[in-house]
């Protein structure tokens, strides 16, 4: 089965072109078990490099929308295959694990968001709304690249809120990292919206000034991130 898909320029490159091809398997363009275009015609298609291509269809692997068969081409998962944890292939393609990763941002991100309630002002709070309130437009559009910068950039406000000099460049040493992360939980169908409820919490907290509710609020959103994804914390 083919597809002509629009022209999108050079645009946000491998993001962008990781978005739109998992917009059209998650509309029913591809039907699962059908062969995704060739690299270089999907290249052509889109405007862009065969490398940003390249990258896009390992970040759908990544999400288990996809498979990519070595000499045979990329291939839409089944349903039932597509149910694979999100982060299977993660411990093969990074250094340290999902699970260590988690680990360390159950340590470090509930203190942030303790010490940002803390020391939070209306400036800070209406931030935080502002970012909310793109997000949940990003996520009635599916947009995926958008999703993980705002994401970004709430976690990145509460770290600097906080105040920490230590605990933001710890978090720098991963933030790729982070933002990867992101990126496959964001891809999960319905999950972007379940986050910007989560964030409207922790948010809510965070204007009360009060640290402990604000460590919890940050507490739950990451155990529910790890639920959501079956991912266990290791060293934790």
């Amino acid at each position: 089965m083919s597809a002509e898909l629009p022209s999108l320029g050079r645009a946000r490159l491998s993001s962008l072109a990781g978005n739109e091809l998992r917009t059209r398997i998650m509309n029913g363009v591809w039907q699962p078990g059908d062969r995704l275009p060739s690299e270089r015609q999907l290249s052509e298609q889109l405007g862009m490099s065969r490398a940003s291509i390249r990258e896009a269809t390992r970040s759908l692997e990544a999400m288990g929308l996809v498979d990519v068969r070595h000499g045979q081409g990329v291939f839409v998962r089944s349903a039932h295959e597509a149910d694979a944890p999100a982060f299977a292939r993660w411990n093969i393609e990074h250094g340290y694990s999902i699970g260590e990763l988690l680990a360390f941002r159950l340590l470090v991100e509930p203190e942030l968001a303790a010490l940002a309630a803390e020391q939070a002002d209306l400036p800070f709070i209406e931030e935080l709304t502002a970012i909310m309130v793109s997000m949940q437009e990003a996520a009635a559009r599916s947009d995926l690249p958008e999703l993980t910068r705002l994401d970004t950039a709430f976690h990145d406000a509460i770290t600097r809120r906080a105040g920490n000099r230590l605990y933001r460049d710890l978090l720098g040493q991963v933030g790729q990292l982070l933002i990867e992360s992101r990126q496959i939980s964001l891809g999960v169908p319905g999950r972007a919206s379940q986050v910007v409820a989560v964030h409207y919490s922790i948010i809510e907290a965070i204007r009360t000034g009060n640290g402990d509710s604000a460590w919890a609020a940050m507490r739950g959103h990451l155990e529910k991130f790890a639920a959501d994804m079956h991912i266990e914390p290791v060293g934790y």
